[in-house]
């Protein structure tokens, strides 16, 4: 099964890099994850902002792929522990579909 994370922006800052490396490390056999990253739209003088946001989430859309289960991180969504993580982990792993 894999595990991808879509992202917006194509240089993370070094701090963020290094720990998507840690936890690609630290993820064990059968899970494999994998970076996908956006690049950000295009933020034109006068526009609002949600344009680009809104073109930003249409191409986010496009990589997930058929059958994955869609997960989205909210800044202001529930925080899960590691345990509550694993426990989720567990169960998707065993429907075999990837997640997204």
């Amino acid at each position: 099964m894999k595990l991808h994370l879509v992202a917006c922006g194509t240089r993370p800052p070094d701090w963020a890099a290094a720990g998507f490396d840690e936890f690609a490390r630290r993820i064990r056999h059968p899970l494999r994850l994998e970076l996908h990253e956006i690049a950000l739209g295009r933020r034109r003088e006068g526009e609002p902002p949600d344009r680009a946001m809104a073109d930003e989430g249409q191409r986010m859309i496009k990589t997930v792929p058929r059958g994955a289960r869609l997960v989205a991180l909210d800044p202001k969504g529930a925080a899960w522990t590691t345990e509550k993580l694993s426990t989720h982990l567990k169960s998707w792993l065993a429907e075999g579909r990837d997640v997204l």
